[in-house]
């Protein structure tokens, strides 16, 4: 939990700062995670995920609530466990390192276009709040790749991007 109203967004700051500290504490032992991770534990991860993700969808329609954090970063941790455990065992193609250019733009375009889908168009409306966010997330992810490709085919868009 956050203080609220800070001056200068610092409230904002605060909460970020849990997770910039703990993406530095992962990097630095990120060799002894990779030696440590067996399928097992992405499978656990994943499951804990869906189990906690499904939970709170039915305990937070009869609440009122919307606090997200607690399955928010077990799926985080589950996403950061996979990718660990495939760029681990497989040597991956080319063309998929390559992809790896477009995270910027992926990171710069998702939030309008998650934004555009969920208060512009009748997604929301017309999709079952549990399958709402993968349906947002794949859209997005899709839209923003090829928009992020498009820019940096120019010099200006690489260097933008």
């Amino acid at each position: 939990l956050r203080p609220a109203h800070l001056p200068l967004r610092l409230s904002y700051t605060l909460y970020y700062l849990f997770f910039f500290f703990s993406g530095y504490y992962i990097q630095e032992y990120s060799n002894k995670i990779k030696e440590m991770i067996r399928g097992w534990h992405v499978i656990v991860s994943w499951l804990m995920f869906f189990v906690i993700y499904l939970l709170f969808i039915s305990v937070s329609n009869r609440l009122s609530i919307s606090y997200r954090g607690g399955y928010s970063m077990i799926g985080t941790i589950a996403l950061y466990l996979t990718a660990i455990y495939v760029t681990h065992q497989n040597n991956l193609k080319r063309w998929y390192i390559q992809l790896g250019s477009l995270c910027m733009g992926v990171y710069v375009f998702q939030q309008f276009i998650l934004k555009m889908l969920y208060y512009q168009t009748y997604l929301p409306q017309i999709t079952p709040e549990w399958v709402l966010p993968p349906i947002g997330f794949s859209i997005a992810l899709l839209v923003s790749l090829i928009l992020t490709y498009i820019i940096r085919l120019s010099k200006f868009g690489k260097k933008l991007l």
